[in-house]
């Protein structure tokens, strides 16, 4: 009995201690509320280029993603400004102007560029289910066909060319109604006949054909299960030439049926492997490309999405043998999406996008597709992708890399930046980082966080290491921090720090003013971008996020007068030159610039730069003739740079994002970065183009003193056309690929100045994990560039 006792007691001890270590204690924990809502609805650009695309998603959420910005949101319209829930389409009216329908039965018409609605209106019949635009309407009125929950189709005609002033407009949209169904309309289609048609689906089995022009429904056709009628939720028509056109559906069955037009007849029908359940989207591709010149026509491309997230193919191939006919060979579907396919859309002759209820978005191509290679899987995202913030100050070949919680000098030797000087710490109440500067003397840094800016001093020790105050020499107090910080240097005893508003429509200027015995900081001035806006850009639109960039003058050979000046950059195009002296107004104002957003400014020596997110490039001379200052755009120059640029985007790098430039007067070089490339142009007789000006014709005369003259204005706010006549012959180097390439610049080489070899430093930072350069120093790329 003893020893059971013991035995006993031990055990209930190993169970009692057993308890102990696994036992569930409570932590404290933290939230985010991190909302992700499915993609109901894809549309391509009018220009179908594959390029660029809009994305609709179920709680009102709309954006732009393009090929140019590594497919990540461009522009962002958030469900808060009254977007309307439960989105069930998007149709592209005009350049970045779309329309949405919702559940609600309300259409919306929206510029997504400046982020504002221009028209709103509600055609009658209940929710609007499906949207559909006719590709042969013209640019300046279109015609929108919506199916609605009263079994109607009813035909929107907009005039696309008054939506600058839809608010306004009585006549902007038309409304005629169309013969009425059974039950609510699912999915219509454009029939590319002779005759206009309209092909309207149900959920009582019927595919109806409309015609247009009498607003009659002239064939019914009808696909039941065992007697009981499908649900039809898709349907598209193909036109392979005049003689050649067919319907497709997708129903409740999970079949794929292809229809003859003429006849109204099934011709076949399909279910795909790995492809179960309801067929929810289709979409077609007739490949004019792959014709074969022996062959009669060309291959077509059926792609339609499943409610089990794959994604199937019919390809329709043309054989001689057996004349007006089509093979049509159903494709091993692939399980791209975790959920339902919503949408599936083909935005260009080779290339497909699809989004789900899982919310994400595939790209891929369809030559892939067919190899079942892997594919562009695009996960939810409301911010544009930024790079990580990097300066290269080059008289003191100090690079300084901004994180969220710290800021880094790095110092370098000729193969690799690995020395580091300093770190600054953010507090952790001032919250991250949001930009950095050090003058160009190397006496103040300043860095701006969430909550505010501090400016400290700096001292630099003998062997090169950074000394900074513990205290701030000043804490200016900021409403959301800062996008950029500029510093401009006057003399010993004057700077300029200028902060770009965190909303980007405002610039801020603080005067720092240094002696002998202390520093003071003067009342900060500003500049409002709504103040010089240009006559060309709406007074209604958008401040947020409109300055893109600012630069100033380095290396200037007036110091006085030019050293002065800095630029701005908006996301009109536009590029505005001021005086910090005078900020009433900008000394030249260069409208209409580029026909895109500006991304990166450099105004160096007298060149200025100007580069664009889709490859515009302008270059611009300024120089002083008998005491005013002339400003040259050189025409040719940059429409031969700009087009060398591109063809080097499109052919070789695959439409990557453009993240900015720099260049280096003295070897006639400069150089284009983005995501996985550098590009490296050179120019034979950039120095004589830059100095000499025999070539140009006109220029833009501006005042003594910087300001510009009353008697010129008009002058100034013209376009500027210039031309020149002997363009520079170019050599080209491209690095590519790169990894997650996040800034790029020239570096000062002390070796190239005491040998004799062609050879050019850049340096090059790649983003290799979450926080850059914490694991490893910035990689210099020398390459050998003949000059």
């Amino acid at each position: 009995m003893a020893k059971d006792s013991d035995r006993n007691e031990n055990q209930s001890a190993y169970v009692s201690s057993k308890q102990q270590t696994f036992q569930i204690a409570l932590h404290r924990c933290s939230f985010v509320n991190f909302e992700t809502s499915a993609v109901v609805a894809i549309c391509p650009d009018c220009s179908h280029s594959g390029n660029q695309f809009f994305v609709a998603r179920e709680n009102g959420d709309l954006e732009t993603r393009s090929a140019f910005t590594g497919w990540a949101v461009q522009n962002y319209v958030p469900s808060t400004i009254k977007t309307g829930k439960f989105i069930t389409s998007i149709v592209e009216l005009a350049v970045d102007k779309v329309m949405t329908s919702t559940l609600d039965g309300f259409l919306t018409i929206w510029d997504m560029e400046r982020r504002t609605q221009l028209y709103q209106q509600s055609p009658g019949g209940g929710a609007i289910w499906c949207m559909e635009v006719d590709p042969t309407t013209t640019n300046d009125t279109k015609t929108i066909a919506i199916g609605c929950e009263d079994g109607r189709v009813r035909l929107i005609h907009i005039a696309t060319s008054q939506l600058a002033d839809a608010t306004n407009s009585k006549d902007l949209v038309q409304v005629e109604l169309l013969e009425a169904g059974q039950s609510r309309v699912l999915a219509i289609a454009w029939s590319l006949e002779s005759t206009s048609f309209l092909l309207a689906t149900d959920d009582s089995g019927n595919i109806r054909k409309l015609d247009t022009e009498t607003r009659r429904c002239v064939q019914v056709m009808k696909i039941t299960q065992q007697g009981v009628p499908a649900v039809i939720w898709s349907v598209i028509a193909l036109k392979v030439n005049s003689n050649h056109h067919y319907y497709a559906t997708g129903d409740s069955r999970g079949i794929l049926t292809i229809w003859d037009a003429t006849t109204c007849s099934v011709i076949s029908e399909f279910a795909v492997e790995n492809c179960k359940g309801d067929i929810t989207c289709l979409t077609g591709i007739v490949h004019e490309d792959s014709q074969d010149p022996n062959l009669a026509l060309p291959d077509v491309d059926i792609l339609f999405g499943a409610s089990d997230g794959g994604i199937g193919a019919i390809r329709g191939h043309w054989t001689s043998t057996e004349p007006n006919k089509y093979h049509w060979i159903p494709v091993r579907g692939r399980s791209l999406h975790a959920r339902d396919v919503r949408t599936i859309k083909a935005i260009g002759n080779h290339r497909i996008v699809a989004g789900g209820a899982d919310c994400r978005i595939s790209i891929i191509d369809t030559n892939d597709f067919f190899s079942e290679a892997p594919c562009i899987r695009l996960y939810p995202s409301r911010q544009p992708h930024r790079p990580s913030c990097a300066s290269y100050y080059r008289n003191k070949d100090l690079l300084v890399a901004e994180h969220d919680q710290h800021v880094d000098f790095w110092k370098g030797n000729c193969k690799m930046m690995d020395k580091i000087l300093f770190r600054y710490k953010s507090r952790k109440r001032d919250g991250h980082i949001c930009a950095s500067a050090v003058s160009e003397d190397f006496t103040w840094f300043a860095v701006a966080t969430t909550t505010v800016i501090r400016i400290y001093q700096v001292s630099w020790v003998e062997n090169g290491t950074v000394a900074m105050e513990v205290d701030p020499f000043q804490v200016i107090h900021s409403c959301g921090g800062a996008r950029q910080l500029l510093w401009i240097y006057e003399s010993n005893t004057c700077s300029y720090l200028l902060a770009l508003s965190k909303e980007a429509e405002c610039i801020f200027l603080h005067t720092i003013l240094s002696n002998q015995n202390a520093a003071s900081i003067e009342k900060p001035r500003s500049i409002q971008w709504a103040d010089w806006i240009p006559t060309k850009v709406s007074k209604n639109a958008s401040n947020s996020c409109t300055i893109t960039c600012m630069t100033h003058a380095k290396e200037s050979t007036n110091a006085s007068e030019m050293s002065l000046f800095f630029a701005a950059g908006d996301k009109y195009g536009n590029v505005f030159i001021f005086d910090i002296r005078h900020l009433d107004s900008p000394v030249a104002s260069l409208q209409g610039c580029l026909s895109e957003s500006v991304v990166s400014i450099r105004f160096q020596k007298n060149v200025l730069i100007v580069c664009g997110c889709r490859g515009q490039i302008q270059l611009f001379r300024i120089e002083a003739d008998s005491g005013k200052w002339k400003m040259d755009r050189l025409s040719s120059w940059s429409e031969k740079s700009m087009e060398w640029v591109k063809e080097q985007l499109i052919l070789s790098l695959n439409l990557l994002p453009i993240y900015g430039l720099d260049i280096d007067v003295d070897s006639s070089c400069f150089l284009i970065y983005g995501r996985h490339y550098i590009i490296l142009l050179h120019w034979e007789q950039f120095e004589e183009v830059i100095n000499k000006g025999n070539h140009l014709e006109d220029s833009m005369d501006l005042s003594e003193t910087g300001k510009p003259s009353q008697d010129s204005s008009s002058e100034r706010h013209s376009t500027i056309a210039k031309k020149i006549q002997k363009v520079p012959t170019k050599k080209l180097k491209i690095m590519y690929p790169l990894e997650n390439v996040v800034y790029a610049c020239f570096m000062s080489d002390q070796e190239k100045k005491q040998t004799t070899d062609n050879m050019i430093s850049i340096l090059c930072l790649e983003h290799r994990w979450e926080d850059m350069l914490s694991h490893m120093p910035p990689a210099v790329l020398k390459k050998k560039f003949g000059i």
